[in-house]
């Protein structure tokens, strides 16, 4: 302190060499700008009790002078207390010049101690002329207390200085194997406790200084076997030597099971080495003014609570749940505070993110609002809202609505909008085109019909936004004559709404993707919902440059097909397990112009299909079993990457993939590759499926 005060240049104002100029001179007022920063200065470093003790004096070296006469002393407590630091000090880890530098330092410690003479008479403070000061008689009366203090420690046992001796030269090897149950680490006051039985009742404590676990209760080891080694005796730190009757195995809770667990009944604590449970499960184990924490990959959190601080030594119950971290700091202030802290400094970096670079930083979700209430007024975007699962327990109890559009560009019907129904128990989906949002109630009334006349059902709730075309006028009064129950969102809250929200992006991407891959011009969007029309879409799509009288017949014959069938769509189940299907087939020399064959498959997850493609081969095939054979390996090749797809989120077990195909020739080639001469002109990559069947990934069948 005295060293910063004066490269500073302000150690007069503490020590009085620097005096305060007259009150008119103009020197004063820089004088008092100094002194007083002396002054908050050294209120800022004291303890609060001390501050309060000198807050009322004008300068700073009064303040100076006022502690320098309290605590500017040595006594002998604080000579023995340096002597006994002295002979407790060992080098551990540590290299030998830091080991040098605390044993120096200690030395020098002693030789600048000049210690007050101890007075044992309180009386002769009274006798003593002059009287001494206020600070003088603290001095004495807090001497006298260290010493009381000190003196009451050493009475109770034997002598620190003689204990810390045999402890250190006590010998702990036990032939070739260590049992040592040293308390020399951070629980080594252990001992003090030994004649309390109930404060250490059924409870582990975690000790740095043993270098096994010992567990004096049989019935609480898993496995274990008997001890049958000549020496098989430990030395506790009293220096007896007591038997270890078995090792075994204790599990402490569902994640950590001590292993080589010394059973010792003659010894009443139960201990747990934390020099072993690091080596044994490669863990890191940190310890702080309350809690004591375990790190490592084989747990599930990135920190875990093994174990709290209770009367000076940490414990933790036997079968004690281990407490997750993340949980705990959320109600802790402190961590909440510090939480801030840190998020101020990184600009207001997100809690999630946070918690990544500093760990004692982690907030729940819950409280990242109340923690900071400028980051939900200054994010642009608003939290995910979360996923509700499906809640009603039949078809038709509930229906999500939505009106899309209108669209920039008209259909071939001249629609620009569409109307998206969607059942809440199977997420079956309709979709009806219209021309004007006046057009919802009909389409609504017609539907309401529709189930009522082939489902025998009666449709309960209506859930939409709160567009009147849906909320007022007509579809209101509908509703009402129906006793259909309408639930609305908040306003500027579509994600309330999300079921068809979502439902509306996915079939807006799907006939996007069709039309644009096969080259449509924009006005076909209405066209492109129904998939089972795809082979029809991409086969009058090769004439769009010069269509002829047939190709106008054929699209008329598929607009008509879709007007008669709007209502329909592939229904998705949700079966008890989830079995892949694929199905196979071809169209051998189809092709009027090329001769070329046509491939085809679907595969089914549950019954419900997946993925499925209509397509011409890329060359010609010479024969129907050829043909069949490629379009099982176009089939094989999208199984192998439908396999590994649901691999990836989480579905297993999928294989073989029973692949059916209707022509007995390809099934035999797949299953024989000599099968006879017919199978010399495939070229190899055909092989591809008898490569997958040997595999296993497939099973063939007819």
């Amino acid at each position: 302190m005295v060293l910063t005060l004066s490269a500073k240049n302000k150690l007069g104002f503490v020590d009085g060499s620097i005096v305060a100029p007259d009150a008119t001179a103009d020197e004063f007022k820089f004088w008092e700008r100094c002194n007083n920063l002396m002054i908050s200065w050294l209120l800022a470093n004291l303890d609060d009790a001390i501050a309060k003790s000198v807050l009322f004096f004008h300068t700073a070296a009064e303040i100076w002078q006022d502690l320098d006469e309290r605590y500017g002393f040595s006594s002998m407590a604080q000579v023995y207390s340096l002597e006994q630091q002295l002979l407790e000090i060992n080098q551990g880890t540590v290299s030998v010049s830091e080991f040098f530098t605390k044993i120096k330092t200690l030395w020098d410690c002693i030789n600048d101690a000049n210690p007050f003479p101890y007075c044992t008479f309180r009386g002769n403070v009274l006798m003593m002329q002059p009287l001494p000061s206020i600070a003088q008689t603290y001095r004495l009366f807090a001497q006298e207390e260290r010493h009381k203090e000190i003196s009451s420690v050493t009475s109770q046992t034997e002598s620190l200085a003689f204990y810390a001796d045999r402890r250190r030269f006590n010998p702990q090897y036990q032939g070739n194997k260590i049992y040592s149950t040293t308390t020399s680490g951070s629980n080594a006051n252990w001992q003090s406790q030994r004649n309390d039985q109930n404060f250490l009742s059924g409870q582990w404590i975690i000790d740095s200084g043993s270098t096994d676990h010992i567990c004096p209760n049989i019935d609480q080891f898993t496995t274990y076997k008997v001890v049958t080694e000549t020496d098989n005796t430990i030395t506790i730190p009293d220096g007896k030597k007591i038997r270890v009757f078995h090792i075994g195995i204790v599990k402490l809770n569902d994640e950590i099971i001590l292993k080589d667990v010394l059973h010792v009944p003659d010894f009443q604590f139960k201990l747990i080495s934390v020099a072993k449970l690091c080596k044994d499960f490669s863990c890191q184990v940190m310890f702080t003014d309350e809690k004591c924490f375990i790190q490592g990959h084989f747990l599930k959190g990135p920190q875990i609570q093994l174990g709290s601080l209770s009367n000076g030594l940490y414990t933790v119950p036997h079968s004690a749940p281990l407490l997750d971290v993340k949980r705990c700091n959320a109600i802790i202030s402190k961590n909440l505070e510090e939480a801030k802290l840190w998020h101020l400094r990184m600009r207001h970096l997100p809690f999630s993110q946070l918690k990544m670079i500093v760990p004692s930083s982690s907030v729940q979700n819950c409280l990242d609002s109340i923690v900071c209430q400028i980051c939900p007024a200054a994010r642009q975007v608003r939290k995910p809202f979360p996923i509700i699962h499906v809640k009603s327990t039949k078809i038709f109890q509930l229906l999500h609505i939505d009106v899309w559009g209108p669209y920039k560009t008209k259909s071939l019907t001249g629609c620009t909008q569409f109307v998206t129904i969607v059942d809440d128990f199977s997420r079956f989906t309709w979709v009806h085109l219209i021309k004007h949002k006046t057009e919802v109630y009909s389409v609504l009334h017609s539907f309401l019909n529709y189930v009522e006349n082939h489902f025998h059902a009666t449709v309960q709730y209506i859930r939409s936004d709160n567009a009147l075309e849906l909320s007022a006028g007509n579809c209101a009064q509908l509703y009402r004559d129906k006793g259909i129950v309408h639930q609305t969102t908040c306003v500027y809250t579509p994600q309330q709404n999300g079921v068809v929200e979502r439902k509306h992006r996915h079939l807006l991407e799907t006939s996007r993707s069709i039309f644009l891959q096969a080259h449509l011009p924009p006005k076909f969007w209405g066209d492109s919902i129904m998939p089972d029309i795809s082979y029809t879409v991409q086969l009058l799509s090769q004439f769009l440059q010069s269509p002829r009288t047939a190709h106008y017949a054929a699209l008329n014959h598929t607009l008509r097909y879709l007007s008669f069938t709007a209502g329909q769509g592939i229904k998705l189940q949700n079966p008890d397990r989830l079995i892949l299907q694929a199905f196979s087939d071809s169209d051998w020399a189809s092709c009027p112009d090329s001769r070329r064959s046509v491939t085809g498959y679907v595969l089914l997850l549950g019954g419900s299909p997946v993925t499925w493609k209509s397509k011409k081969q890329p060359t010609v095939s010479r024969s129907s079993s050829e043909a069949e054979y490629r379009a099982m390996a176009a089939a094989t090749s999208e199984v192998t990457w439908v396999v590994q797809l649901l691999q990836e989120l989480g579905v297993n077990h999928l294989s073989p993939v029973t692949l059916f195909c209707d022509y007995q020739s390809a099934l035999h080639i797949a299953k024989n590759p000599v099968f006879h001469e017919r199978t010399k002109h495939i070229e190899v990559d055909c092989h591809f499926t008898r490569d997958k069947v040997l595999e296993g990934l497939l099973q063939l069948s007819y």
